[in-house]
């Protein structure tokens, strides 16, 4: 049976272009009409061709750039980088940082590129050197979560300082004295939506939870939310009362923490009715302690949290939380590094995402004249 024109015209393509001792250095293939000029045939044929010695790993089609060898020592199957690293903080109990890898992993793969992720164990030092190694090891450009930044070390941050021409993109936990491109969630709005939430259903005194100032933590998205939760209470019109802003320090005594201001909510006759926590984890831990002190969710108080994580979809009644997108933060991170790689970014650019409230809708009206009674 005589072989199909395509397949012909394959092998031609392979014993006349590829394999000329005077083929480009980069691998690249001339262009479909070219080839269709040169040997005689239909454009059509040459796409058919070209797509069996792509099926064979001969050669490898990139839309927009052409056709490269595989195997040619220089090609430039595509862009020259290969590979992009992935540091994130730790991968224990990060649902969020998951959601985020699984978005950069499926971006580099539509992009033929490949992911290397890395841990630094929550430590800046760490992150540092992580980066270091990436760089060394071919990347060509890193999307970071990074650590959260202590005071004097935002102050004085490697990031200023080191990699300056190495393309880093941040995510989430980023300030703009890093002048690094940057995709953060709409955390100060966010903030007054949750706050103007709990206002409409009736709330007056709703305490909020973020780092104690002692320990020196810079967490933005917490910063950023303290900044719209104060913004909703003058809107408003209600008072600021200090004692409503409920310190956390930074270590595993921190549910000691709850276990006493639950003690004082007790005997308090003002208490808050509400509680706005650090994040979906921490109001769980809020509502064990609540509920270990008979304090009854949502009647006596209502517990939110943010970035709906999984778990909080559980809770009797579910916990009122935020989305944050981080599968669309991830897309997005992956498009500005590549921007950035590729030397088409003009400067560090600050992408910012609106999340929405989750489950918000339910919470119960709470009558004033029983806001602040005593127990």
């Amino acid at each position: 049976m005589a072989r199909r024109l395509p397949d012909r015209t394959a092998e031609r393509i392979l014993d006349e272009i590829i394999r000329d001792p005077d083929a480009p250095a980069d691998g690249k293939l001339p262009g479909v009409r070219a080839i269709s000029r040169l040997m005689g045939v239909s454009s059509t044929t040459v796409v058919n061709a070209l797509s069996i010695l792509e099926a064979r790993n001969i050669v490898k089609k990139f839309h927009g750039k052409g056709c490269f060898v595989v195997d040619a020592e220089h090609h430039a199957a595509g862009p020259m980088y290969r590979n992009i690293g992935f540091v994130t903080p730790t991968t224990t109990a990060a649902e969020c940082l998951m959601r985020l890898y699984e978005s950069i992993e499926r971006s580099c793969l539509e992009r033929d590129l490949h992911v290397i992720m890395a841990t630094c164990n929550s430590d800046y030092e760490t992150e540092q050197s992580v980066i270091k190694r990436l760089q060394d090891a071919g990347c060509s450009g890193v999307v970071l979560y990074p650590v959260t930044r202590r005071r004097h070390q935002l102050a004085n941050d490697y990031l200023n300082r080191e990699f300056r021409d190495f393309p880093i993109v941040l995510v989430d936990i980023a300030f703009p004295e890093q002048n690094r491109s940057q995709v953060v969630f709409d955390n100060r709005r966010l903030g007054r939506a949750v706050t103007e939430a709990l206002i409409r259903a009736g709330h007056r005194r709703i305490a909020f939870m973020q780092q104690d100032p002692i320990s020196e933590v810079m967490h933005r998205s917490t910063t950023d939310r303290r900044e719209g939760y104060d913004a909703a209470l003058r809107a408003a019109g209600l008072s600021f009362h200090p004692s409503d802003i409920w310190p956390m320090p930074n270590t595993m005594d921190m549910m000691k923490e709850v276990d006493i201001w639950f003690s004082r909510w007790h005997t308090s006759p003002h208490r808050p009715s509400a509680v706005i926590a650090i994040d979906d984890n921490h109001a769980m831990h809020i509502l064990h302690y609540a509920m270990a002190h008979g304090i009854r969710i949502p009647d006596d108080l209502v517990i939110t949290g943010f970035d709906n994580m999984t778990f909080a979809q559980n809770t009797i009644p579910p916990l009122p939380t935020t989305d944050p997108d981080f599968h669309h933060a991830g897309e997005v991170a992956v498009d500005l590094l590549l921007q950035e790689i590729e030397g088409k970014a003009k400067g560090p650019i600050n992408y910012v995402l609106p999340v929405g409230l989750t489950r918000f809708d339910r919470l119960p009206r709470r009558q004033p004249e029983t806001a602040s009674a005593p127990v």
